[in-house]
């Protein structure tokens, strides 16, 4: 009963239901709700603190913007729902949603261009645009699994983040370049995946609390760390004991490793050999249980699966 009439009270106001509306797209920065609501910033940061007081939504800081989503959590979900799916129709909020696609069109317009002046980003998305074997190794390696709440390391433009997430609980992405993050956020929000959440976050120091996540991909994300050692260490504090972790990067298959093939071309850096995955995955206390190389990319594409020792002593038992 308290939960509900709090509830009620929260979004008994027209500014704070068209709010809500416009985060049940995703999630959406201050900058943009102003644009689309054409209310002031004072105005609508008062709105969103009542709603984040009401446990209705919840808020997090990326680089100089803070962004805001519907909470998970709130008990009031059902509720919101049938509240939202009301105004389905509502000219006024209609409205709101038209210029809110329109300032998400600059943004994603804009990010394009910055990547485009960053000879590095350019050629990585460029590679990430072609990820068709990919997600064909991924559905694989994952037929029958459930994801349950997934992370992805290195989210890049969100085109493997949008392929997983269907298929999880809750799917969360971390990418350290801004332009690529909007990129994604565009991506996630197009493709109707509005729970997805996307942050500013380098795999090194990962900003979740331990055993939060059942399966972590790490997206090339070993290969563009200076310090493989701590990505890993990283990405096993966030794993769940009964998880898995992914590892989709360049390395080097045993079968040629005598061969001229020791550097990669796309960024000049040495390549992880197959057994020096292994070793850092094990110093993790991980066994790789699946590993194949990915056609069409390179004889040096590869997906490793890996799981904490302590799940196949229980296995073994």
């Amino acid at each position: 009963m308290e939960t509900t009439l709090k509830t009620l009270r929260a979004i008994a106001e027209s500014s704070r239901l068209r709010l809500l509306a416009l985060l049940e797209t995703g999630e959406v920065s201050v900058g943009e709700l102003v644009i689309a609501l054409e209310q002031s910033q004072p105005r609508v940061s008062r709105h969103l603190k009542l709603l984040v007081d009401a446990g209705l939504v919840e808020n997090f800081r990326d680089s100089h913007h803070v962004y805001y989503r519907l909470s998970h959590d709130s008990g009031a979900q059902g509720l919101l729902r049938e509240v939202l799916r009301g105004l389905i129709g509502n000219a006024e909020i209609a409205a709101d949603l038209e210029r809110l696609a329109k300032v998400r069109q600059a943004r994603e317009k804009d990010a394009y261009s910055r990547i485009d002046t960053k000879h590095a980003w350019a050629q990585a998305f460029r590679q990430s645009a072609s990820v068709g074997a990919a997600e064909e190794a991924l559905d694989d390696a994952l037929s029958d699994i459930e994801l349950g709440e997934l992370l992805s390391v290195r989210t890049d433009s969100g085109r493997l983040l949008q392929h997983l997430a269907p298929q999880a609980r809750s799917a969360t992405g971390v990418e350290h370049s801004q332009a690529m993050r909007l990129l994604a956020r565009s991506r996630l929000q197009q493709a109707g995946l509005a729970e997805c959440t996307v942050r500013n976050a380098a795999g090194n120091q990962l900003p979740f609390a331990a055993c939060s996540f059942d399966t972590v991909l790490l997206n090339e994300a070993l290969s563009r760390a200076t310090d493989k050692r701590q990505v890993l260490s990283e990405a096993a504090r966030v794993l769940r004991s009964g998880g898995r972790l992914l590892v989709l990067d360049w390395v080097q298959q045993a079968i040629l490793q005598n061969k001229d093939l020791s550097r990669k071309p796309e960024q000049g850096a040495a390549l992880m050999a197959d057994n020096q995955l292994r070793t850092l995955l094990a110093e993790q206390g991980l066994s790789v249980v699946r590993r194949s190389w990915l056609p069409g990319k390179s004889p040096n594409y590869a997906l490793f699966m890996a799981i904490p020792v302590s799940a196949l002593k229980i296995d073994s038992a």
